[in-house]
């Protein structure tokens, strides 16, 4: 498939969908994290934002194959998870844990959004150029 095929599937491609997908979780996750609330609802919380983040990556990656979505999914759903079990003392990352989940969530979501898609394509057209298909 080309790209102009697979553009029209992807989720992504509106930024109104970009803003509910990934703009509104993302907001409840840094103000929750702002706020003085107990660990077992904050966890709630992050999981549950993570999670929805997630399914939309893994739905998206189904749909039109958009490269990052592959390595997002997985690594939202890590976070998800991550959160819930920090939350009920099952990972010990000591005090600073929700700061070391929040700017993993920060800067491993941002890494992997940008740099696939920088060197092999928005939805991998680079890397299949090169090993001629």
């Amino acid at each position: 498939m080309t790209n102009s095929t697979l553009r029209p599937r992807d989720l992504l491609k509106d930024w109104r969908a970009v803003l509910l997908a990934y703009g509104l979780p993302s907001a409840v996750i840094f103000v929750t994290g702002a706020l003085p609330m107990a660990d077992i609802w904050r966890g709630v919380v992050w999981a549950s934002a993570s999670g929805v983040m997630s399914a939309v990556c893994f739905t998206n990656a189904r749909r039109c194959g958009r490269l990052h979505c592959f390595l997002t999914g997985p690594f939202l759903a890590l976070a998800a998870l991550a959160s819930l079990l920090y939350a009920l003392g099952g990972l010990p990352l000591g005090p600073g844990g929700w700061s070391l989940i929040g700017m993993s969530l920060l800067v491993g979501s941002a890494l992997l959004m940008i740099l696939p898609e920088a060197i092999a394509g928005r939805y991998g057209e680079r890397l299949r150029a090169s090993h001629g298909r």
